[in-house]
């Protein structure tokens, strides 16, 4: 049986993979220069809507107060 890995922790002053990447982001140039690279080709532009978005919003959680309330559910019947 092979040997167990031990992983050394992470230090407290070290920054996360997400911190990491948010200060990478902001040094090449921040929004203004992701939106000149999503906006200089048509590919780009592809790109950012079919993969990039879709990923960033569902990584965005919506909390209960945030969410506004249902108060009212309609039934809608469209006949042909």
């Amino acid at each position: 049986m092979p040997e167990p890995v031990t992983v050394p922790a992470r230090p407290a002053s070290a920054p996360t993979a997400c911190d990491a990447v948010a200060l990478a982001f902001e040094k090449i140039g921040g929004v203004a220069r992701f939106a000149e690279w999503i906006e200089s080709s048509e590919d780009n532009f592809k790109v950012f809507y079919a993969t990039i978005y879709p990923k960033i919003l569902s990584l965005q959680t919506v909390t209960e107060a945030e969410r506004p309330a249902i108060d009212e559910v309609r039934w809608t019947i469209v006949r042909p």
